[in-house]
């Protein structure tokens, strides 16, 4: 259990969040679970770096030094968020306990993403990091402006997403495994089939997307302009430190 801690540590944190929002808590309460949800999960990440270990099956979820050292860049990111909201002005007043809310179930989700080590953990740790971001960002006062960017931004989001889980089948089609550790033994092999080429451009598409890296960042100047603004600053740090631990993974 403990090496599960950091994500067990947010997900806690956003069902009290989400309790806090059912009984109307004032944002004074709401920001000081925020902030005290956001020390704990740092706290949680940098006690685990000691440990090493596979808390469920073995080969599908990996705990190391180097997970654990990303999980608390993440976190540290959402602490970030939540010291710097104060009373956010571009949060509807309906939202203000729902949006740490879901910026605390994608850390969740960009947690997973760093110790993923199968590839149906791996697509489902990155929807589970990508969907609370898609609500997020409709959250903005204006209701119009926020519908509008969270439907862009989730249905491109959604594209992307198939394209990896497109790539990703191939990639099980081709090496007959869904662990990664099988799939980099094979790599010799598989480098001589033109069909992993297109594997690697496919999945490769999707983490682009994530990064917003060229040429896959058409995304970002129309969501980062009509997000909230403690949204949007954690989209574009927190997320892509995810991005690039899965990429170093792979």
């Amino acid at each position: 259990m403990a090496l599960f801690l950091p994500e067990t540590v947010c997900l806690l944190g956003a069902l009290v969040l989400f309790c806090a929002q059912v009984f109307g808590a004032r944002y004074g309460v709401v920001w000081g679970l925020a902030l005290l949800s956001g020390v704990a999960a740092v706290v949680a990440s940098v006690w685990t770096w000691p440990l090493a270990g596979e808390p469920f099956f073995p080969g599908v979820y990996r705990v190391d030094f180097f997970s654990q050292f990303v999980k608390a860049i993440i976190a540290g990111g959402f602490l970030f968020v939540a010291a710097i909201s104060g009373r956010p002005q571009t949060v509807r007043s309906d939202a203000w306990a729902e949006m740490p809310m879901f910026l605390l179930l994608a850390t969740t989700g960009m947690m997973m993403l760093t110790s993923a080590m199968e590839l149906v953990t791996l697509y489902i740790s990155m929807e589970l990091a990508a969907y609370p971001i898609y609500i997020a960002v409709a959250l903005h006062r204006s209701r119009s402006i926020g519908g509008e960017s969270s439907t862009k931004y989730m249905l491109q989001g959604m594209v992307a997403s198939a394209i990896t889980l497109y790539g990703l089948s191939f990639l099980f089609g081709l090496s007959g495994s869904t662990y990664l550790g099988t799939i980099s033994s094979q790599l010799g092999t598989l480098a001589t089939q033109p069909l992993f080429w297109l594997v690697v451009l496919l999945v490769l598409a999707g983490f682009l997307f994530k990064l917003a890296a060229f040429p896959f960042h058409f995304w970002a100047p129309d969501t980062y302009q009509t997000a909230p603004h403690e949204v949007v600053t954690f989209v574009a740090t927190a997320s892509k430190v995810a991005a690039i631990a899965v990429l170093c993974r792979v």
